[in-house]
């Protein structure tokens, strides 16, 4: 499982930290999972779906529109124009809330599959597990992470987070953290002054990937050499 990145930023970037990989399956056909979808990146995800695509998987975070807002018309683009079912995956917190954002903006139910689990979900070659964290006080409990497991490797995506501490555990060695980063400003994001005395020597068993960034310029130049990268386009 190798982790693209359609944006790398945060909600009032350029471009929004949403992401993707492929997994094979035994027919020879490859399932897409996107990790969120932004209004932003739907012509981009567009292209991601080909004739050798098998299930289309959309994993969400939580609400925010630079998470979400890309949903109903990947779906309605998937269907009407490739034949092609969308399966959203989300923890069970989050399933009334798709249903409700997707009917409000003309997204009937029979348009899509909704899929939710509470703590651990096996898809073909894939264990997705949530992980619940602490974002903004408007979301509280409807905000997770992910943990994806296919093949021996271990991803741990955070989504938007203001804590670490949930994902520590599953951080094991040769695990890839992909975190988000605020340079300038915490509360309800992690902020990189606050948070590179636990990520530095967290670095040495894990590879460690910052995303969702607001300067990647001054990120860049507090990590060069450290061993902790920047996610790229």
């Amino acid at each position: 499982m190798k982790l693209h990145f359609l944006g790398t930023g945060g909600a009032f970037a350029r471009t929004h930290t949403n992401a993707w990989f492929e997994e094979p399956r035994e027919d020879g056909r490859r399932d897409l999972y996107l990790l969120d979808l932004s209004m932003l990146h739907v012509q981009a995800a567009e292209t991601l779906v080909r004739e050798e695509t098998g299930e289309i998987y959309v994993l969400l975070t939580h609400m925010h529109d630079d998470h979400c807002s890309g949903i109903g018309l990947f779906i309605e683009w998937c269907l009407l124009l490739k034949g092609r079912i969308v399966n959203i995956l989300v923890q069970e917190a989050l399933a009334q809330d798709v249903r409700d954002y997707l009917r409000i903006i003309g997204v009937p139910e029979e348009m899509y599959r909704l899929i939710t689990f509470s703590v651990q979900m096996e898809m073909a070659g894939v264990t997705v597990t949530a992980i619940p964290t602490r974002h903004t006080p408007a979301l509280a409990g409807k905000c997770f992470g992910f943990c994806l497991e296919t093949g021996g490797q271990r991803v741990v995506f955070t989504g938007d987070t203001a804590t670490l501490e949930p994902f520590i555990p599953w951080l094991t060695e040769g695990a890839e953290l992909y975190t988000e980063m605020a340079y300038h400003h915490g509360n309800v994001h992690l902020r990189w002054e606050e948070q590179k005395t636990l990520l530095l020597p967290l670095a040495k068993k894990c590879s460690v990937f910052l995303m969702h960034m607001d300067d990647e310029e001054a990120l860049r130049r507090e990590t060069e050499g450290t061993g902790i990268r920047l996610v790229t386009l």
